[in-house]
């Protein structure tokens, strides 16, 4: 065994260990490829109305995550409500409310992608790795998941949605 192997076995159990802690084996990689054939997947459905719950989890969220209750008619989003724990719903009304929507979430992905090309992508140094996955339903094509881990960073970006009803 020379000098350099015990770092390349450190960085390959790194990479594995951060991978299966954060459930990344599952899901498409993000790239500009695959973000294209989902967004064209979500816009086929021409799904104009609906009704999406989703939560999110990572660094500046509560530690049992934000979740969110989203109403979205004729494309736009039209009210916003924060989920409480105990299901209590508050209205919100965010400088940018087209982020809560689908087309929001999916721009936010768009955005993380374009992180990676930064000189600090995600407050880590150049070269550090990102794995961006995310899951669509085959069907309609809206998101249902997204991941996004860091190797320097204990805790992930995570977007889960949880109910999602077409009107």
């Amino acid at each position: 065994m020379n000098a350099t192997t015990p770092r390349i076995i450190a960085a390959i159990l790194a990479i594995g260990l951060s991978l299966s802690a954060a459930g990344c084996g599952q899901g498409e990689v993000v790239g500009e490829k695959s973000l294209r054939k989902a967004r064209i997947a979500w816009n086929q459905s021409k799904i104009r109305g609906y009704d999406l719950e989703w939560i999110t989890t990572g660094p500046q969220t509560s530690p049992s995550g934000d979740h969110y209750a989203v109403a979205v008619r004729e494309g736009e989003v039209t009210s916003i409500e924060r989920v409480s724990a105990d299901g209590k719903r508050v209205p919100i009304r965010p400088a940018k409310p087209q982020f809560y929507g689908m087309d929001g979430l999916f721009l936010t992905m768009e955005e993380e992608l374009a992180q990676l090309e930064t000189d600090a992508p995600f407050n880590a140094p150049k070269g550090t790795d990102v794995v961006l996955r995310f899951t669509t339903d085959p069907k309609l094509g809206y998101l249902k998941s997204y991941r996004r881990d860091i190797l320097t960073q204990p805790r992930g970006l995570a977007i889960d949605v949880v109910r999602f009803v077409p009107r």
